[in-house]
């Protein structure tokens, strides 16, 4: 959807965001088509670290998963700066989720997010991908090259997307 918001997108549109993983390629990108778009960090993400580091000193099971959730809970109502204040006095081994917590602490406004009804979670996109997306593309009879099926793609996740009429009004204007 960047290639058809574009940066005049982001402009008439305060609100856009770059709603991701952690990977230092998506945010570039995310910088390039979007300037001044907010980068959130998509808390599924966010999640597989926390459980990766609860899960190491834990193994699996029900002190994992308490350690887990409360952390998680954390990160959900604080942002990075939540679990973060809990890890500084945690035992072991616990600098790699810091590191990751700390290089995407500007990434983390999950709470007021929620308030304000938006997502955290890349889900709907991934979802418009593999099933929009997906079904045009395996229509019988279909070819498509890739310069046509960027373009297509992108309208069907504008479609998706709040900025659908915007989008038709300024491309009409």
């Amino acid at each position: 959807m960047a290639t058809i918001g574009g940066p005049a997108g982001a402009e008439a549109d305060r609100r856009a965001d770059g709603l991701a993983d952690g990977a230092k390629w998506i945010r570039s990108e995310i910088g390039e088509d979007l300037p001044g778009a907010t980068g959130v960090l998509d808390i599924y993400h966010a999640g597989e670290h926390l459980h990766a580091a609860a899960v190491a000193p834990h193994g699996a099971g029900p002190e994992a998963e308490a350690w887990y959730e409360r952390r998680r809970r954390a990160l959900l109502e604080s942002g990075s700066s939540g679990p973060l204040e809990e890890l500084a006095s945690e035992p072991g081994d616990v600098s790699e989720l810091v590191g990751y917590l700390g290089l995407h602490a500007a990434r983390t406004p999950y709470r007021g997010r929620l308030a304000e009804g938006r997502s955290i979670g890349s889900g709907m996109v991934e979802w418009a991908r593999k099933t929009a997306v997906g079904r045009r593309l395996k229509q019988t009879g279909t070819r498509w090259k890739v310069r046509r099926l960027e373009r297509m793609a992108s309208l069907c996740c504008l479609a998706y997307s709040e900025r659908f009429d915007a989008y038709w009004k300024q491309a009409a204007g």
